[in-house]
Protein backbone atom coordinates (compact mmCIF):
# COMPACT_ATOMS: atom_id res chain seq x y z
CA UNK A 1 0.00 0.00 0.00
CA UNK A 2 1.59 3.57 -0.70
CA UNK A 3 1.29 5.66 2.16
CA UNK A 4 0.64 9.64 1.13
CA UNK A 5 0.72 12.73 3.65
CA UNK A 6 -1.69 15.82 3.25
CA UNK A 7 -0.09 18.62 4.90
CA UNK A 8 -2.37 21.80 4.74
CA UNK A 9 -1.44 25.34 6.06
CA UNK A 10 -3.56 28.24 5.38
CA UNK A 11 -2.62 31.84 5.02
CA UNK A 12 -5.60 34.44 6.34
CA UNK A 13 -6.25 38.09 5.32
CA UNK A 14 -7.52 39.34 8.81
CA UNK A 15 -7.10 38.83 12.26
CA UNK A 16 -9.18 38.05 15.21
CA UNK A 17 -8.90 41.11 17.71
CA UNK A 18 -10.70 40.90 20.35
CA UNK A 19 -11.36 38.36 23.02
CA UNK A 20 -8.46 37.17 25.97
CA UNK A 21 -7.39 34.31 27.85
CA UNK A 22 -8.22 33.27 31.62
CA UNK A 23 -5.72 34.87 34.19
CA UNK A 24 -3.20 31.81 34.87
CA UNK A 25 -1.28 30.83 38.36
CA UNK A 26 0.08 28.07 39.85
CA UNK A 27 -3.15 27.09 40.85
CA UNK A 28 -3.95 25.87 37.29
CA UNK A 29 -1.38 23.17 37.57
CA UNK A 30 -2.99 19.98 39.31
CA UNK A 31 -0.84 17.25 40.86
CA UNK A 32 -2.20 13.61 40.76
CA UNK A 33 -0.09 10.64 42.72
CA UNK A 34 -0.65 7.08 42.76
CA UNK A 35 1.05 3.53 43.82
CA UNK A 36 2.26 1.63 41.02
CA UNK A 37 2.73 -1.60 42.98
CA UNK A 38 6.11 -2.14 41.99
CA UNK A 39 8.82 -1.69 44.49
CA UNK A 40 12.37 -0.23 43.72
CA UNK A 41 15.21 -1.53 46.06
CA UNK A 42 12.86 -2.24 49.40
CA UNK A 43 11.08 1.00 48.61
CA UNK A 44 7.22 1.33 47.13
CA UNK A 45 7.14 3.15 43.63
CA UNK A 46 5.04 6.27 42.94
CA UNK A 47 4.00 7.88 39.53
CA UNK A 48 3.16 11.15 39.70
CA UNK A 49 1.46 13.43 36.66
CA UNK A 50 1.61 17.21 36.32
CA UNK A 51 -1.02 18.79 34.16
CA UNK A 52 -1.11 22.55 32.97
CA UNK A 53 -4.87 23.28 33.50
CA UNK A 54 -4.41 26.85 32.44
CA UNK A 55 -4.94 27.77 28.58
CA UNK A 56 -1.58 29.39 28.03
CA UNK A 57 1.77 27.86 28.37
CA UNK A 58 4.03 27.68 31.82
CA UNK A 59 7.67 27.88 31.90
CA UNK A 60 9.55 28.06 35.49
CA UNK A 61 7.17 25.73 37.20
CA UNK A 62 8.28 25.01 40.52
CA UNK A 63 6.97 22.05 43.24
CA UNK A 64 7.18 22.05 46.56
CA UNK A 65 9.14 18.37 47.62
CA UNK A 66 10.37 18.80 51.47
CA UNK A 67 12.16 16.03 52.62
CA UNK A 68 12.01 14.39 48.92
CA UNK A 69 14.15 10.89 48.56
CA UNK A 70 13.96 7.97 46.29
CA UNK A 71 15.69 4.70 45.98
CA UNK A 72 15.17 4.49 41.97
CA UNK A 73 16.42 7.01 39.38
CA UNK A 74 14.71 10.13 38.24
CA UNK A 75 14.81 11.53 34.76
CA UNK A 76 16.40 14.86 35.52
CA UNK A 77 14.79 16.53 32.42
CA UNK A 78 11.64 16.06 34.25
CA UNK A 79 12.64 16.75 37.93
CA UNK A 80 15.44 18.66 39.57
CA UNK A 81 15.28 18.12 42.99
CA UNK A 82 16.91 22.10 44.05
CA UNK A 83 17.54 23.46 47.85
CA UNK A 84 14.99 24.13 50.56
CA UNK A 85 13.03 21.74 49.36
CA UNK A 86 12.12 22.66 46.16
CA UNK A 87 11.74 20.90 42.35
CA UNK A 88 11.78 22.39 39.45
CA UNK A 89 9.47 20.40 37.06
CA UNK A 90 11.12 20.04 33.22
CA UNK A 91 14.08 21.90 33.65
CA UNK A 92 11.59 25.27 33.73
CA UNK A 93 11.05 24.59 30.02
CA UNK A 94 7.93 25.27 28.77
CA UNK A 95 4.88 23.39 29.87
CA UNK A 96 2.12 23.97 26.98
CA UNK A 97 -1.70 24.48 27.86
CA UNK A 98 -3.39 21.08 28.92
CA UNK A 99 0.20 19.19 28.66
CA UNK A 100 0.75 16.57 31.22
CA UNK A 101 4.54 15.54 32.50
CA UNK A 102 4.24 12.37 34.60
CA UNK A 103 7.59 11.16 36.25
CA UNK A 104 8.12 8.26 38.97
CA UNK A 105 10.22 8.09 41.82
CA UNK A 106 10.39 5.18 45.01
CA UNK A 107 10.18 6.13 48.95
CA UNK A 108 8.21 6.03 51.79
CA UNK A 109 6.87 7.49 52.96
CA UNK A 110 5.40 9.61 49.69
CA UNK A 111 6.53 13.18 48.84
CA UNK A 112 3.88 15.77 49.00
CA UNK A 113 4.07 17.60 45.81
CA UNK A 114 2.50 20.96 45.18
CA UNK A 115 2.83 23.96 42.53
CA UNK A 116 4.58 27.35 44.10
CA UNK A 117 5.52 29.33 41.38
CA UNK A 118 5.08 29.38 37.58
CA UNK A 119 5.64 32.36 35.08
CA UNK A 120 3.60 32.29 32.64
CA UNK A 121 4.25 33.75 29.01
CA UNK A 122 3.91 37.11 27.77
CA UNK A 123 1.24 38.25 25.65
CA UNK A 124 -0.82 35.09 25.84
CA UNK A 125 -4.08 35.62 24.75
CA UNK A 126 -6.77 34.97 21.98
CA UNK A 127 -5.86 37.18 19.90
CA UNK A 128 -3.74 35.48 17.89
CA UNK A 129 -6.46 32.47 17.36
CA UNK A 130 -6.81 32.27 13.50
CA UNK A 131 -7.69 29.22 11.18
CA UNK A 132 -3.91 28.85 10.34
CA UNK A 133 -3.55 27.64 14.11
CA UNK A 134 -6.01 24.96 13.44
CA UNK A 135 -3.93 21.56 11.67
CA UNK A 136 -5.21 18.89 9.88
CA UNK A 137 -2.63 15.78 9.06
CA UNK A 138 -4.00 13.04 7.33
CA UNK A 139 -2.42 9.83 6.17
CA UNK A 140 -3.24 6.75 4.61
CA UNK A 141 -3.69 3.62 6.86
CA UNK A 142 -3.18 0.51 4.56
CA UNK A 143 -6.18 -0.74 5.47
CA UNK A 144 -9.41 -0.56 2.77
CA UNK A 145 -13.13 -0.18 3.69
CA UNK A 146 -15.22 -1.87 0.94
CA UNK A 147 -12.34 -1.43 -1.66
CA UNK A 148 -11.47 1.88 -0.85
CA UNK A 149 -7.78 2.95 0.89
CA UNK A 150 -8.68 4.23 4.43
CA UNK A 151 -7.54 7.57 5.52
CA UNK A 152 -6.78 8.94 8.95
CA UNK A 153 -7.90 12.21 9.76
CA UNK A 154 -5.75 14.30 12.92
CA UNK A 155 -6.93 18.20 13.08
CA UNK A 156 -5.48 19.90 16.44
CA UNK A 157 -6.44 22.98 17.56
CA UNK A 158 -2.78 24.87 18.30
CA UNK A 159 -4.30 27.73 19.70
CA UNK A 160 -3.99 28.38 23.50
CA UNK A 161 -8.05 29.40 23.53
CA UNK A 162 -10.55 26.74 23.20
CA UNK A 163 -12.98 26.74 19.94
CA UNK A 164 -16.13 25.86 19.38
CA UNK A 165 -18.25 25.47 16.05
CA UNK A 166 -15.07 24.62 14.25
CA UNK A 167 -15.98 23.96 9.89
CA UNK A 168 -13.79 21.93 7.52
CA UNK A 169 -14.15 22.56 3.75
CA UNK A 170 -14.46 18.79 2.69
CA UNK A 171 -15.91 19.14 -0.44
CA UNK A 172 -17.00 15.99 -2.68
CA UNK A 173 -16.60 14.01 0.30
CA UNK A 174 -17.59 10.13 0.44
CA UNK A 175 -17.09 7.53 2.10
CA UNK A 176 -17.77 3.75 2.44
CA UNK A 177 -17.22 3.35 5.92
CA UNK A 178 -19.14 4.97 9.07
CA UNK A 179 -17.85 8.48 10.43
CA UNK A 180 -18.46 9.05 14.19
CA UNK A 181 -20.91 11.55 13.72
CA UNK A 182 -19.65 13.23 17.19
CA UNK A 183 -16.61 14.01 15.47
CA UNK A 184 -17.58 14.75 12.03
CA UNK A 185 -20.58 16.18 10.13
CA UNK A 186 -20.76 16.92 6.78
CA UNK A 187 -22.97 19.66 5.63
CA UNK A 188 -24.08 21.26 2.83
CA UNK A 189 -21.49 23.30 0.56
CA UNK A 190 -19.04 21.29 0.80
CA UNK A 191 -18.83 21.76 4.26
CA UNK A 192 -17.93 19.38 7.85
CA UNK A 193 -19.04 19.90 11.48
CA UNK A 194 -16.24 19.17 13.38
CA UNK A 195 -17.05 17.05 16.64
CA UNK A 196 -20.65 18.39 16.43
CA UNK A 197 -19.41 22.16 16.90
CA UNK A 198 -18.94 21.44 20.72
CA UNK A 199 -15.21 22.80 22.36
CA UNK A 200 -12.41 21.92 20.91
CA UNK A 201 -9.81 22.48 23.68
CA UNK A 202 -5.93 24.19 23.31
CA UNK A 203 -3.94 21.28 21.72
CA UNK A 204 -6.99 19.35 21.58
CA UNK A 205 -6.69 16.14 18.91
CA UNK A 206 -9.26 15.55 17.06
CA UNK A 207 -9.14 11.99 15.12
CA UNK A 208 -11.52 10.50 12.37
CA UNK A 209 -11.34 8.04 9.63
CA UNK A 210 -13.04 7.29 6.47
CA UNK A 211 -12.49 5.31 2.81
CA UNK A 212 -12.37 6.53 -0.73
CA UNK A 213 -10.34 7.44 -3.82
CA UNK A 214 -9.35 9.95 -4.56
CA UNK A 215 -8.78 10.80 -0.34
CA UNK A 216 -10.71 14.44 0.42
CA UNK A 217 -8.60 17.51 1.22
CA UNK A 218 -9.94 19.14 4.52
CA UNK A 219 -8.86 22.25 5.51
CA UNK A 220 -10.07 24.69 8.64
CA UNK A 221 -12.93 27.30 7.36
CA UNK A 222 -14.56 28.23 10.25
CA UNK A 223 -15.02 28.98 14.15
CA UNK A 224 -15.57 30.74 17.15
CA UNK A 225 -13.12 31.49 19.84
CA UNK A 226 -14.40 30.94 23.91
CA UNK A 227 -18.00 29.74 23.30
CA UNK A 228 -19.64 31.82 20.71
CA UNK A 229 -17.99 35.70 22.61
CA UNK A 230 -16.30 36.14 18.88
CA UNK A 231 -16.94 34.50 15.83
CA UNK A 232 -14.71 34.83 12.67
CA UNK A 233 -15.80 33.58 9.48
CA UNK A 234 -13.64 33.33 6.70
CA UNK A 235 -14.92 33.05 3.36
CA UNK A 236 -12.83 31.45 0.71
CA UNK A 237 -12.54 34.69 -1.65
CA UNK A 238 -10.64 36.28 2.21
CA UNK A 239 -8.57 32.75 3.20
CA UNK A 240 -5.64 32.09 0.64
CA UNK A 241 -5.13 28.43 0.41
CA UNK A 242 -1.46 28.87 0.31
CA UNK A 243 0.33 25.30 0.39
CA UNK A 244 -0.78 21.79 -0.47
CA UNK A 245 1.48 19.09 -0.35
CA UNK A 246 0.45 15.18 -1.64
CA UNK A 247 3.57 12.95 -1.04
CA UNK A 248 3.10 9.82 -2.48
CA UNK A 249 5.86 7.16 -3.18
CA UNK A 250 8.49 10.47 -3.41
CA UNK A 251 6.51 12.51 -5.87
CA UNK A 252 5.63 15.76 -4.48
CA UNK A 253 3.21 18.56 -6.12
CA UNK A 254 3.01 21.89 -4.51
CA UNK A 255 0.08 24.62 -5.39
CA UNK A 256 0.05 28.10 -4.37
Amino acid sequence: MSYVKLSIAVLLCCLITTGSCEKCTQRNIEVFEERSGREIKGQPEWLVTVTNNCTCTQTGIVLRCRYFSTTENVDTSLLVPTRDGMCLLKGGQPVKPYETVKFSYAWWPPTVFYPIRSNVNQGCSCQKCTLENINVFEERSGREIKGQPQWLVTVTNNCNCTRTGIVLGCKDFRTTENVDTSLLVPTRDGRCLLKGGQPVKPAEEVKFSYAWWPPIVFYPRDFNVNLGLLNKSISPVKAILCHFVLRENGYRDEYY
